[in-house]
């Protein structure tokens, strides 16, 4: 495995963890396998279900910069109602 996949899996890990701790009941978010090579890029899709309810999703997303550039957060038309910060 390579270093980009095992940071993939931390993040996802890291992120669930987090979400998880204040998640409405029933909700569930996950991200879905990626996999990439050296120098790619890449988006993270981070996927919820049952947001009818939910006014917004506080969640932290760690990861290693020494090996992944954040670029930008794109809201889809789902999630567009929910607060972003």
């Amino acid at each position: 495995m390579n270093r980009i996949s095992a940071s993939l899996i931390r993040i996802v890990c890291v992120s669930v963890a987090v979400f998880w701790a204040g998640v409405a009941s029933g909700t569930e978010l996950y991200i879905p396998e990626i996999k990439a090579t050296t120098g790619q890029s890449i988006d993270i899709p981070v996927m919820i279900d049952q947001i009818d309810n939910l006014a917004g999703v506080k969640m932290v997303i760690k990861y290693n910069a020494e090996i992944l550039t954040f670029k930008k957060a794109v809201k889809t038309k789902h999630t567009s109602p929910l607060m972003h910060i």
